[in-house]
């Protein structure tokens, strides 16, 4: 298998993101892969996204992946993505956060991944799971998606891709294996979610800049030159934040959830 370039390869959880991309950076940006509506459709009439388990053995893991799909009762339409993309409403992270009323954003924030990816922690809250899901119900509001560009995100980026000057970019799969070369504007609204060769979409690149959403994410991490910054501020666009010297990719794990390396001086 051919090693992924640094400039296209997602950092590591120990090492800061600033240190991985170092050289071949200056700045990047987290992207939140934004909460939305659909006009006509709630999770709980249109389900949408992964079926997640909880299994472990490795015999019930090869069943799961073996037997043949079941489609669930409220299965959203076949094209729900392209459906999400021309008529999805963006809802931004700090409209959930005050109307479920939690003040800390990093708490807001861990809990809110926990909750879409379905994962239960000692350090995640059930009162913020419960305010999230009542909140989901009343506003019939779909959770971030994850792993890849959020489809109501597609429009988004094509107007930041275009404020940068870039008519093409390099679209690529999760492995960096599968790439595909193709215009920004098929990111615009009425045309259909991009894919790479039939695979999730998982990076966006040019040259001086990459966007890549990593394995149960509900973000981007955009690294960009000083040139690209000065051409387009990505706060101008996305909902988000700049990374500083201490972030690591698990942007909102603790920073003692693991063992990681210490910045180094001057990144």
């Amino acid at each position: 298998m051919t090693k992924t370039p640094r400039h296209l390869a997602e950092p590591p959880v120990d090492i800061p993101i600033l240190d991985w991309w170092a050289g071949c950076y200056d700045h990047v940006f987290v992207v939140l892969n934004p909460f939305f509506r659909v006009p006509g459709y709630t999770p709980a009439t249109a389900a949408y996204g992964p079926i997640r388990s909880d299994v472990t053995s490795a015999t019930d893991i090869v069943e799961l992946v073996t037997r043949p799909h079941q489609p669930r009762p409220n299965e959203a339409p076949e094209d729900f993505d392209d459906i999400i993309k021309e008529t999805g409403q963006i809802v931004p992270w700090a409209e959930v956060q005050k109307a479920i009323g939690v003040q800390d954003f990093q708490t807001f924030a861990r809990n809110a991944w926990l909750w879409a990816v379905q994962v239960t922690r000692n350090d995640t809250d059930p009162a913020i799971y419960k305010a999230l899901d009542h909140y989901q119900r009343e506003t019939g509001t779909y959770p971030p998606e994850d792993d890849t560009l959020a489809a109501v995100l597609e429009p988004t980026l094509e107007q930041y891709l275009s404020a940068l000057g870039q008519e093409q970019v390099d679209y690529w799969d999760e492995w960096r294996q599968a790439v595909e070369t193709k215009p920004v504007s098929l990111l615009r609204k009425g045309a259909p979610c991009v894919n790479v060769k039939g695979k999730m979409l998982c990076a966006v690149a040019a040259p001086g800049m990459v966007l890549c959403w990593s394995h149960d994410d509900v973000f981007g991490l955009l690294a960009l030159t000083d040139d690209m910054k000065r051409r387009a501020n990505p706060a101008a666009y996305f909902e988000g934040f700049w990374v500083g010297r201490n972030t690591y990719c698990d942007v909102f794990n603790p920073l003692d959830r693991i063992e990681r390396k210490p910045p180094q001086p001057g990144n």
